[in-house]
């Protein structure tokens, strides 16, 4: 991975940049695919979520496998504790992070076998869809986190877009 790539937070003494930034939905969606994270100086996020995905895939193969819950857990709250100590505004935003990237891990699942085995093209569009509503999610989230942006409350459309 470049430095120019590198998202994760640095010191001074790197000599990279040093403005934290969360991964963006395109960076967290390419670990979940397994294509980011395995580098040492890949984003905290980015590691955790790729982690989430593989536990995914686990419980997929194995459902009965022991103490997944207890895995997922660790890796959300790992997410949620770096927010809270690298984004500006992770205090003000009630919605965890952590559990975004699993549902996005989740939902991510569901959609790759969606496309490899289901023969209705309506039940692959629904699960694609699933997820790109996650990914905006996700996306909103980090702004409202990195930069104080509010969210528009899910459900609530394009009407409440113009009321604010």
């Amino acid at each position: 991975m470049s430095a120019g790539n590198d998202r994760s937070a640095r010191s001074p003494a790197d000599g990279l940049a040093t403005r934290v930034v969360l991964p963006d939905w395109h960076e967290l969606f390419a670990a979940l695919c397994g294509h980011v994270a395995d580098d040492p100086h890949a984003h905290p996020v980015t590691r955790c979520a790729r982690r989430l995905a593989e536990l995914h895939a686990a419980h997929e193969r194995e459902p009965g496998i022991v103490d997944l819950a207890s895995a997922r857990r660790v890796l959300i709250v790992g997410i949620d504790e770096w927010v809270a100590c690298h984004a500006p505004h992770a205090s003000r935003c009630g919605e965890s992070l952590g559990n975004a990237a699993d549902r996005l891990a989740q939902t991510q699942r569901k959609a790759i076998a969606a496309l490899r085995t289901d023969t209705d093209p309506e039940h692959v569009h629904a699960a694609w869809h699933a997820l790109s509503v996650l990914a905006t999610e996700w996306a909103d989230l980090v702004d409202e986190v990195m930069h104080g942006q509010r969210r528009i409350e899910a459900g609530h459309g394009p009407d409440a877009r113009k009321a604010l």
